[in-house]
């Protein structure tokens, strides 16, 4: 598969635990050390986690026909992709794909012969790490550019055997969009930007 697709992970919870009790009194006739208060360590905060079964929002900057927006459509119709393979749901995939976009073509045709011989796919999701677009035809036409990394995935037979496996990546998309009341997608074409080592 053209692409394969950013790290998903399951959610954890962090549990952080205390131990209470009285503070041990200096014996008499000492002085009791002098303690300099010191600034709580600061928890790192987890990051937000995907699920693949849910379908991404689409950012509100996705409502205006501008290089902005036309950047905002592409990270949206990259992050579709895993959501697609991940629950067989094609529909806001569809709705944004033109009729002659080969790479929406491909992913449509994939996921429909994935889902007739009984297999399934654990992709990760798609963490995109930079996006910009460019105005080509004001109000009209517009490219983008993406750049994602991929996470590990797996394609299983119905019987729950992998049959696939992929290491992923970092990859680079590059977008041909339109506009009309919404965004369309043209065409897509990818470039892998590493080679990850098994």
């Amino acid at each position: 598969m053209i692409m394969r697709v950013v790290v998903g992970a399951v959610a954890s919870a962090l549990c952080v635990s205390a131990c209470t009790g009285s503070t041990p009194k200096p014996p008499q006739g000492t002085d009791s050390p002098t303690v300099t208060p010191t600034a709580p360590t600061p928890t790192p905060t987890p990051s937000p986690t995907l699920d693949l079964t849910v379908p991404p929002v689409a950012p509100e900057a996705m409502a205006t026909p501008s290089a902005d927006g036309a950047a905002a459509a592409a990270t949206y119709f990259t992050q579709l992709y895993a959501y697609a393979y991940a629950t067989a749901d094609l529909t806001a995939w569809k709705a944004m794909s033109e009729p002659d976009c080969q790479f929406c073509e491909n992913v449509i045709n994939g996921v429909t012969a994935m889902v007739a011989a009984g297999e399934s796919d654990t992709s990760s999701a798609v963490a995109v790490f930079d996006s910009f677009g460019t105005e080509i035809d004001p109000g009209v036409a517009y490219s983008a550019t993406v750049r994602a990394n991929q996470g590990p995935s797996e394609r299983r037979d119905k019987a729950g055997n992998v049959i696939s496996r992929g290491v992923g990546g970092d990859v680079e998309l590059y977008f041909a969009l339109a506009w009309r009341d919404g965004w369309f997608v043209r065409e897509v074409d990818t470039k892998l930007l590493d080679s990850p080592t098994p």
